[in-house]
């Protein structure tokens, strides 16, 4: 599959819907989001965060994401968080999750989880009854709710009911487990949310010297307080960004009143850096896979000449080698655009 982004117009409405539904993603209007039709909630708008969640959940390949970072860069879309909620009632979004909820019936609040709102009503409202049906005296149960986003303070809006909708959709969410409705959806949730809150980790403000995070033993240890006090932090992030792989430069920020930019044979280095890193740690894990148990015991041991009660083993979840991976490529491309720089201008970025 290709992409039609490498000579889409962001200024035809007609050429983005269709370049982008190449790609699987909706791009809604009025309230200006691009939503994953898949995962059915709307994506963090940096281009960055586009592409990483197509290559790390769908396995989009870069031939057909050329062009995307440019796009969606050009669009300055404003964070899903912060969109308006839709009106109550309204009609059934095609492209987002339909979520069975409660509402309470005395302050509005609005939850997918009945044992959340059973805290809520004992906490705020002090209800309290020992019949197992009390809590729809309060709470209309069975509600269906849609949001622009699955984590974080979610905004809902309920949903027009449909001939769909039967009456035994409260019976089933009262009756469920609350702890494994949620565990289940915990679950199913882990990636989206450790993608969308991954874009939202960094800030560009720097803390004090009083906050409780930057007080603790290990990084007193370290130094680290006094190495990135009053360090351009936002440059510093831009810096270990991943490689742009749609054939174009990518722009580092600004120093100053100078501007720095990471030219397209920089970005090509990068990704070739990149892979050579993965190539090496399929060397690295098949040679732990073949080699003997014992000494796979002796490398997992602190003590010389005593082997360990178990052996050395890799990672087994995929997850986890993808994000060991991630940090490693990162910390080579922050390391490598660093030395590109001429070190006599910007020798003093920490």
């Amino acid at each position: 599959m290709s992409s039609d982004f490498s000579i889409c117009n962001p200024n035809d409405p007609e050429q983005l819907e269709q370049a982008f539904g190449k790609l699987g993603l909706f791009l809604n209007r009025p309230e200006l989001c691009i939503i994953c039709i898949a995962c059915q909630y709307a994506l963090h708008p940096s281009a960055e965060a586009v592409s990483k969640h197509l290559w790390s959940v769908h396995e989009t390949t870069p031939a057909a994401r050329k062009g995307l970072n440019r796009v969606v860069k050009s669009l300055r879309f404003p964070n899903p968080s912060t969109l308006p909620v839709r009106h109550d009632g309204s009609i059934l979004h095609p492209h987002l999750a339909v979520l069975n909820g409660a509402v309470c019936k005395i302050c509005d609040f609005r939850t997918t989880s009945v044992e959340l709102m059973g805290r809520h009503m004992s906490k705020k409202h002090q209800r309290k009854n020992d019949r197992k049906t009390w809590i729809s005296d309060e709470v209309d149960l069975g509600v269906r709710l849609q949001s622009w986003t699955t984590s974080g303070h979610r905004a809902y809006w309920t949903v027009a009911p449909d001939e769909r909708t039967s009456d035994s959709q409260a019976a089933l969410l009262a009756e469920c487990s609350p702890r494994r409705t949620e565990r289940v959806a915990a679950l199913h949730n882990e990636e989206r949310r450790r993608l969308s809150n991954e874009a939202n980790k960094f800030s560009a403000i720097d803390t004090g010297l009083d906050d409780p995070a930057v007080l603790t033993s290990w990084m007193r240890r370290t130094g680290w307080v006094e190495l990135f006090d009053g360090a351009n932090r936002s440059l510093l992030y831009q810096l270990r960004t991943s490689p742009a792989v749609d054939g174009f430069g990518l722009s580092l920020g600004h120093y100053g009143t100078q501007s720095l930019w990471s030219s397209i044979g920089d970005e090509r280095y990068l990704v070739a850096i990149s892979c050579a890193v993965d190539r090496f740690l399929d060397r690295c894990e098949d040679t732990a896979r073949h080699t003997d148990h014992s000494i796979r015991c002796w490398l997992r041991g602190q003590i010389p000449d005593r082997l360990f009660k178990a052996p050395f083993t890799l990672v087994m979840r995929k997850s986890s080698r993808t994000r060991y991976r991630a940090v490693w490529k990162s910390i080579l491309v922050f390391i490598l655009r660093l030395y590109r720089l001429d070190n006599s201008n910007y020798n003093d970025l920490i």
